[in-house]
């Protein structure tokens, strides 16, 4: 027991120490109300009242806790420590070591099936992912650096491409707002960066990088931004020349249609300079193979299908 819990139970007579079998919860705390108000406030009576009450409240705690420590085989090292809180009528929870209790097995069983169906749903995935890899037929390691690598390319022009569209539709806002529009010149040299790499540049000319450099150069000639142009320029010399997209992609018409008017200078008060006239004349003639071939499988198409339809005709008529 405390001295300050010693000292209260000394104050009062013997008449007043109440019976610690016959205390109450409910008598413990049903006098919690004088507790906040001074003494001063209080006559003589309810002084006293609130003194029983007190060490009424201590007792009844201080038994619970010595039953909790029968309970529990233990003993509290030092019961000074929670002196204060009694008086409060606060229990704080107590350190026990509860290595042979009930409750204590019960909680280390909860934790061991917890982490037994955890390692089951571990175990149960690898299992399936074993299955799938079996399922499939043995890849050399080569073979699978490449898909690997293939996937890498395939997921960052995605995220490049997005990035694209999002920062076209924010310029596109902030010039309506008459505020600065640079979230495409700033996003060039992460896009420059990213086409390094063969899988990346692959995959973003075969996917709809065009399209998105095309929205990009139609609306940078359209404002005269020719810091952006030259950026654009930089990037489409970038990019993939194999790529069968490049002979029918729009961009290929439009940089085409540009390099008419550059050569034949019918282009009316643009801010392009003689380095970016001569870069985009030069990306058009190096795809000029590539036009030539679609236009030669085209006419091949039209030669072939003109074939088939004459010969149908034919057929017909013989009936």
């Amino acid at each position: 027991m405390s001295d300050r819990l010693s000292d209260n139970l000394s104050s009062l007579d013997d008449d007043m120490v109440p019976d610690k079998d016959k205390i109450t919860k409910q008598e413990v705390f049903s006098n919690d109300n004088l507790d906040s108000l001074d003494d001063d406030e209080l006559n003589n009576d309810d002084i006293n009242v609130k003194k029983e009450a007190n060490i009424k409240k201590e007792t009844y705690l201080k038994d619970e806790l010595d039953s909790e420590i029968s309970n529990n085989g233990d003993k509290l090292d030092d019961l000074s420590e929670l002196s204060d809180d009694y008086e409060k009528g606060v229990k704080q929870p107590v350190k026990v070591d509860y290595d042979n209790d009930e409750l204590s097995d019960d909680y280390a069983n909860e934790n061991q099936e917890r982490e037994r169906k955890k390692n089951n749903k571990k175990k149960e995935k690898r299992r399936r992912q074993i299955d799938r890899e079996n399922k499939q037929p043995r890849m050399s390691e080569k073979e699978n650096q490449q898909i690997q690598q293939e996937k890498f390319g395939d997921d960052e022009a995605e995220e490049l491409m997005n990035k694209m569209q999002e920062a076209f539709d924010s310029d596109i806002k902030s010039q309506k707002r008459n505020q600065p529009y640079i979230k495409k010149i700033l996003l060039c040299n992460d896009i420059l960066n990213k086409l390094n790499n063969s899988y990346v540049r692959k995959s973003f000319s075969e996917d709809q990088g065009l399209s998105e450099l095309n929205r990009w150069f139609k609306q940078a000639y359209k404002d005269n931004s020719l810091t952006l142009i030259k950026k654009i320029i930089k990037i489409i010399q970038k990019m993939d020349m194999s790529s069968d997209n490049i002979s029918t992609s729009a961009l290929v018409k439009d940089l085409a249609r540009i390099r008419h008017q550059i050569v034949h200078n019918t282009h009316q008060n643009s801010l392009l300079d003689k380095d970016a006239e001569t870069s985009i004349v030069s990306i058009v003639d190096s795809w000029a193979p590539l036009f030539i071939r679609n236009r030669y499988e085209q006419d091949n198409e039209y030669q072939d299908m003109e074939d088939d339809l004459k010969g149908e005709a034919i057929g017909d008529d013989q009936y």
